[in-house]
């Protein structure tokens, strides 16, 4: 498997300098979006919380409390860090591994110009996707979808060898294990390359790639029945239950088989939020993305237009097929809303949407390619189109760089603040003659989602407000007591005691909440409920929440 990915990466013959040269600048590039947040040790939500075992080599542990959700190889390749969450490490490790994707990604397509195959790699490396993944630093994230696009990868460029679709398989099934949700990169990649190939290929007939779409379609089923029987079976031996995580239960039990239609419908509703709504780069360069779209159509139209001039063959069953391909797009973009139509598409699961959106890339060459100084000569607006696609290509590099590190500041702000209020909280503890630290307490979290209420300045921007990641607001909105607590231990060095579980679910159903309902934000009241000490605190929740 070694060799597959040394022979994939063309390191044995194909290591051209181009390749090198596209390689360090995806890593530079990445390098200048990203450096920011690796030197600054800025916790995201899910790091402030986090809590380091006291065995953390513990592999056995991980696989069988990851089969749950599926992940049960993902926090063992996290162990490639050991078991420190290394922001700068992390984000060394995904950058050079989104630049290898890139390479992956240009030999997909089969993009030649230094522009197609510069832009590609650049906009990997600055997208919201590569922050998502540096945010949380968690390397499996990136790992599992490089081999998903090492799978596509296998199946579009050494198709026909029996060997080559067990090497796809095994690669598609280790990034299912690892990350589920990256079957989409698999798909999206297989998909747009044979709506290209419908468009204009006189070495590939409309039947080809059918065949093709139709043993990848194999090799999917087979990777999904190898990470839904691989879970089940630890789970079974490991005696776990399976949790409503990210659609894992509805996959495991077979359930949403009953729900596919409803599914089907949210695939829609889902691909709307993320690629035409909510989308996560400064609002005012939103019009990137549409643009974007609409040039796509208009190219794979002169493509499909030329091949009917060409007598390529079956243009009518190719357009056709090309519909149905369109169709299928947000399917195949959010696979796992099939599965579970509550899943929601945080930064970290938006690649495929980049993929899309490269896909792009992929046309515009071939068009220029195709019509050659002609287009120059006898087809000005087509010309037009190509380079009013690269221009808006740099336009939507510039929106994710501004995007990212807007985050990144907001991210700074938020951790500062959390932490100040955590001092006071102390502090007030500290004043309170009645409590002592070898007594529970526990941390009642009231939330609002009023934005007047919140202290960041991105509130006076709403577009940008409800899609800027990682949050604007806190930190501590999201597990409740434990994210109190273990911020108060990850960062102020103080462990308290938690009452029983049966109090604690006392305290959350109590009249405290009602009680204190008119606090204003990022205030505190300490009180006491049979005995335990609590401390009702109220915050304002991120509005990325909702929209991922």
């Amino acid at each position: 498997m070694i060799n597959d990915l040394y022979e994939a990466i063309k390191i044995k013959k194909y290591l051209t300098r181009e390749r090198i040269y596209i390689f360090v600048v995806g890593i530079i590039s990445g390098l200048i979006a990203h450096i920011y947040y690796m030197v600054n040790r800025i916790a995201s939500d899910d790091m402030a919380v986090i809590g380091y075992s006291e065995d953390p080599y513990n592999v056995i542990e991980y696989v069988v409390r990851g089969s749950a959700t599926g992940r049960w190889l993902g926090s063992v390749v996290d162990l490639v860090m050991t078991w420190y969450r290394s922001f700068y490490v992390a984000g060394w490790i995904t950058i050079v591994l989104m630049a290898l994707i890139s390479l992956f990604l240009i030999s997909c397509f089969n993009i030649k110009s230094k522009t197609g195959m510069v832009l590609t790699t650049v906009l990997i490396e600055i997208s919201p996707v590569t922050q998502g993944y540096v945010v949380l630093g968690e390397i499996s994230y990136v790992i599992a979808s490089l081999f998903a696009v090492v799978s596509a990868w296998l199946i579009i460029k050494r198709r026909g060898v029996l060997s080559t679709w067990i090497r796809s398989f095994i690669f598609l099934g280790l990034a299912l294990v690892i990350m589920p949700t990256n079957m989409s990169c698999m798909i999206t990649t297989i998909l747009l390359w044979a709506i290209s190939e419908l468009a204009y290929s006189k070495e590939n007939s409309a039947d080809d790639i059918m065949k093709l779409i139709l043993k990848a379609f194999v090799v999917l089923v087979m990777a999904g029945a190898f990470l839904l029987l691989s879970s089940a079976l630890i789970m079974k031996i490991g005696n776990v239950s399976s949790t409503g995580y990210q659609g894992a239960e509805q996959a495991v039990s077979g359930s949403f088989l009953t729900q596919l239609p409803l599914n089907l419908f949210q695939v829609y509703k889902k691909f709307i939020v993320q690629g035409l709504w909510k989308i996560q780069i400064v609002p005012v360069l939103r019009i990137t993305y549409y643009l974007a779209y609409i040039i796509d159509l208009i190219l794979i139209f002169v493509l499909w237009s030329q091949s009917k001039k060409d007598n390529v063959s079956s243009s009518g069953k190719r357009a056709v097929l090309i519909g149905i391909g369109l169709i299928l797009v947000p399917v195949a973009v959010c696979t796992i809303t099939v599965i579970s139509y509550g899943f929601m598409y945080r930064g970290q699961h938006r690649f495929p949407l980049m993929i899309l959106i490269i896909g792009g890339i992929m046309l515009t060459e071939k068009v220029s390619m195709l019509y050659g100084s002609a287009i120059k000569q006898k087809s000005k607006k087509i010309w037009n189109v190509c380079i009013i696609a690269i221009i808006n290509s740099v336009l939507m590099i510039y929106g994710f760089f501004l995007y990212d590190n807007i985050g990144y500041q907001m991210q700074h702000y938020v951790m500062e603040h959390d932490s100040a209020l955590c001092i006071r909280i102390l502090s007030a503890l500290d004043a309170n003659e009645d409590f002592e630290y070898s007594d529970p307490i526990y941390f009642l979290n009231i939330t609002t989602w009023d934005e007047n209420e919140a202290v960041t300045d991105a509130k006076y921007e709403p577009e940008l407000y409800s899609v800027i990641w990682p949050v604007v607001t806190t930190n501590l909105y999201c597990y409740g007591d434990i994210s109190i607590r273990r911020h108060m231990t990850n960062y102020e060095g103080v462990d308290f005691i938690s009452p029983s579980e049966e109090i604690q679910n006392e305290i959350e159903d109590s009249e405290l909440v009602e009680q204190y309902d008119d606090l204003k934000a990022w205030d505190f009241v300490i009180t006491t409920y049979k005995g335990v000490t609590v401390v009702v605190v109220k915050t304002v929740m991120p509005p990325n929440v909702l929209y991922g």
